[in-house]
Protein backbone atom coordinates (compact mmCIF):
# COMPACT_ATOMS: atom_id res chain seq x y z
CA UNK A 1 0.00 0.00 0.00
CA UNK A 2 3.20 2.38 0.55
CA UNK A 3 4.40 2.18 -3.05
CA UNK A 4 0.10 1.99 -4.16
CA UNK A 5 -0.32 5.59 -6.17
CA UNK A 6 -3.48 7.55 -5.21
CA UNK A 7 -6.41 5.52 -7.11
CA UNK A 8 -4.97 1.62 -6.01
CA UNK A 9 -4.67 3.20 -2.68
CA UNK A 10 -7.96 3.67 -2.32
CA UNK A 11 -8.89 -0.07 -4.03
CA UNK A 12 -6.72 -1.74 -1.44
CA UNK A 13 -8.78 0.45 1.15
CA UNK A 14 -11.80 -0.87 0.34
CA UNK A 15 -10.96 -3.99 -0.03
CA UNK A 16 -9.19 -4.50 3.44
CA UNK A 17 -12.57 -2.88 4.57
CA UNK A 18 -14.34 -5.56 2.86
CA UNK A 19 -12.45 -8.40 4.12
CA UNK A 20 -13.03 -6.51 8.06
CA UNK A 21 -16.81 -6.73 7.09
CA UNK A 22 -16.55 -10.03 6.09
CA UNK A 23 -14.62 -11.44 9.74
CA UNK A 24 -16.90 -9.00 11.27
CA UNK A 25 -20.15 -10.88 9.86
CA UNK A 26 -18.67 -14.66 10.22
CA UNK A 27 -18.05 -13.39 13.91
CA UNK A 28 -21.67 -12.01 14.24
CA UNK A 29 -22.96 -15.36 12.57
CA UNK A 30 -21.12 -17.74 14.71
CA UNK A 31 -22.24 -15.67 17.83
CA UNK A 32 -26.22 -16.02 17.14
CA UNK A 33 -26.20 -19.83 16.18
CA UNK A 34 -24.36 -20.66 19.13
CA UNK A 35 -26.92 -23.00 20.91
CA UNK A 36 -24.82 -25.21 23.10
CA UNK A 37 -22.85 -23.64 25.97
CA UNK A 38 -19.37 -22.62 25.01
CA UNK A 39 -16.51 -23.01 26.90
CA UNK A 40 -15.75 -18.81 26.98
CA UNK A 41 -12.42 -17.98 29.11
CA UNK A 42 -13.71 -15.74 31.93
CA UNK A 43 -10.97 -12.91 33.43
CA UNK A 44 -10.93 -9.95 35.62
CA UNK A 45 -10.44 -6.82 33.04
CA UNK A 46 -10.36 -3.23 33.93
CA UNK A 47 -13.38 -2.09 31.74
CA UNK A 48 -11.94 1.28 31.29
CA UNK A 49 -8.64 0.28 29.66
CA UNK A 50 -10.23 -2.20 27.68
CA UNK A 51 -12.96 0.54 26.01
CA UNK A 52 -9.90 2.96 25.59
CA UNK A 53 -7.95 0.17 23.42
CA UNK A 54 -11.32 -0.12 21.44
CA UNK A 55 -11.80 3.77 20.98
CA UNK A 56 -7.85 4.20 19.56
CA UNK A 57 -9.01 1.29 16.81
CA UNK A 58 -11.60 3.82 15.39
CA UNK A 59 -9.08 6.26 14.63
CA UNK A 60 -11.54 9.35 15.25
CA UNK A 61 -9.54 11.66 16.98
CA UNK A 62 -11.67 13.74 19.38
CA UNK A 63 -14.85 12.96 17.90
CA UNK A 64 -14.71 10.67 21.16
CA UNK A 65 -15.04 11.75 24.68
CA UNK A 66 -14.51 9.41 27.48
CA UNK A 67 -15.21 9.93 30.72
CA UNK A 68 -14.88 6.63 33.12
CA UNK A 69 -14.14 5.53 36.45
CA UNK A 70 -11.82 2.28 36.65
CA UNK A 71 -13.21 -0.75 37.85
CA UNK A 72 -12.49 -4.46 37.08
CA UNK A 73 -15.31 -7.16 36.10
CA UNK A 74 -14.92 -10.85 35.42
CA UNK A 75 -16.22 -11.49 31.52
CA UNK A 76 -14.98 -13.01 28.19
CA UNK A 77 -12.32 -10.63 27.06
CA UNK A 78 -13.41 -11.38 23.36
CA UNK A 79 -17.13 -11.02 24.05
CA UNK A 80 -16.64 -7.92 25.50
CA UNK A 81 -14.90 -6.35 22.69
CA UNK A 82 -17.35 -7.68 20.59
CA UNK A 83 -20.30 -5.58 22.81
CA UNK A 84 -18.22 -2.60 22.71
CA UNK A 85 -17.29 -2.56 19.09
CA UNK A 86 -20.59 -3.28 17.94
CA UNK A 87 -21.76 -0.15 19.61
CA UNK A 88 -18.91 2.11 19.58
CA UNK A 89 -19.07 1.39 15.29
CA UNK A 90 -22.91 2.13 15.41
CA UNK A 91 -22.22 5.33 17.28
CA UNK A 92 -19.52 6.51 14.66
CA UNK A 93 -21.59 5.06 11.65
CA UNK A 94 -25.28 6.71 12.88
CA UNK A 95 -23.76 10.45 14.13
CA UNK A 96 -24.53 13.16 12.30
CA UNK A 97 -22.06 16.49 11.54
CA UNK A 98 -19.40 15.13 13.61
CA UNK A 99 -20.47 15.31 16.61
CA UNK A 100 -18.51 14.17 19.53
CA UNK A 101 -19.55 11.05 21.27
CA UNK A 102 -19.64 10.49 24.73
CA UNK A 103 -18.72 7.44 26.48
CA UNK A 104 -19.35 7.52 29.94
CA UNK A 105 -18.60 4.67 32.70
CA UNK A 106 -20.24 5.21 36.16
CA UNK A 107 -21.13 3.46 39.30
CA UNK A 108 -21.27 0.29 37.17
CA UNK A 109 -22.64 1.18 34.04
CA UNK A 110 -21.59 2.03 30.62
CA UNK A 111 -23.33 5.06 28.61
CA UNK A 112 -22.35 5.22 25.05
CA UNK A 113 -24.29 8.68 23.12
CA UNK A 114 -24.06 9.50 19.63
CA UNK A 115 -26.27 13.14 18.23
CA UNK A 116 -27.07 10.97 15.17
CA UNK A 117 -30.16 9.95 13.25
CA UNK A 118 -31.92 8.30 16.28
CA UNK A 119 -34.27 4.94 16.36
CA UNK A 120 -37.52 4.89 15.46
CA UNK A 121 -38.73 1.10 16.64
CA UNK A 122 -36.63 0.68 19.59
CA UNK A 123 -37.96 -1.94 20.57
CA UNK A 124 -37.04 -4.19 17.40
CA UNK A 125 -33.56 -2.81 17.30
CA UNK A 126 -32.30 -6.30 18.57
CA UNK A 127 -33.79 -8.00 16.42
CA UNK A 128 -31.88 -10.49 13.75
CA UNK A 129 -31.59 -8.56 10.48
CA UNK A 130 -33.60 -5.73 11.74
CA UNK A 131 -31.67 -2.19 10.00
CA UNK A 132 -33.92 0.90 9.70
CA UNK A 133 -31.09 3.28 7.82
CA UNK A 134 -31.01 0.91 4.71
CA UNK A 135 -28.78 3.28 3.21
CA UNK A 136 -26.16 3.08 5.41
CA UNK A 137 -23.87 0.08 5.22
CA UNK A 138 -24.78 -3.51 7.53
CA UNK A 139 -26.32 -6.69 7.95
CA UNK A 140 -28.86 -5.96 11.31
CA UNK A 141 -26.89 -8.73 13.32
CA UNK A 142 -25.05 -6.29 15.56
CA UNK A 143 -27.16 -5.00 18.27
CA UNK A 144 -28.62 -8.94 18.49
CA UNK A 145 -24.98 -10.04 19.13
CA UNK A 146 -24.66 -7.20 21.79
CA UNK A 147 -27.87 -8.44 23.13
CA UNK A 148 -26.96 -12.35 22.93
CA UNK A 149 -23.93 -11.54 24.35
CA UNK A 150 -25.25 -9.56 27.10
CA UNK A 151 -27.96 -11.55 28.03
CA UNK A 152 -25.44 -14.50 28.86
CA UNK A 153 -23.49 -12.42 31.02
CA UNK A 154 -26.78 -11.05 32.74
CA UNK A 155 -25.56 -7.67 31.52
CA UNK A 156 -28.46 -5.76 31.11
CA UNK A 157 -28.58 -3.12 28.02
CA UNK A 158 -31.06 -0.47 27.44
CA UNK A 159 -31.55 2.68 25.15
CA UNK A 160 -33.01 6.13 24.57
CA UNK A 161 -33.59 7.46 21.41
CA UNK A 162 -35.14 10.62 19.60
CA UNK A 163 -35.56 10.35 15.93
CA UNK A 164 -32.65 13.38 15.03
CA UNK A 165 -31.20 13.89 17.96
CA UNK A 166 -29.45 10.72 18.92
CA UNK A 167 -29.19 7.44 20.81
CA UNK A 168 -27.85 6.45 24.19
CA UNK A 169 -27.18 2.99 24.61
CA UNK A 170 -26.45 1.77 28.30
CA UNK A 171 -24.93 -1.43 29.68
CA UNK A 172 -25.32 -1.91 33.43
CA UNK A 173 -22.53 -4.40 34.91
CA UNK A 174 -24.17 -4.27 38.37
CA UNK A 175 -25.11 -7.85 38.01
CA UNK A 176 -21.12 -8.82 37.41
CA UNK A 177 -18.81 -9.05 40.70
CA UNK A 178 -17.42 -5.41 40.48
CA UNK A 179 -13.94 -4.02 41.95
CA UNK A 180 -14.05 -0.28 41.88
CA UNK A 181 -10.08 0.94 41.32
CA UNK A 182 -9.22 4.91 40.06
CA UNK A 183 -10.37 7.27 38.01
CA UNK A 184 -9.17 7.42 34.27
Amino acid sequence: QKSANSDQSKKLTRIISSSNNIVALKEDLLTLVKEEKVELNSETLDLAAVIKEEVVLFEVGDEIRCDMECFEINIDRLELIRVLHNLISNAIKYNQNHHVIDISLRRGKLQISDKGIGIKNSSRVFDNFYREAKGIQGTGLGLSVVKKICDHWNIAISLESEIAKGTTFTLDFSKLHINYTKRV
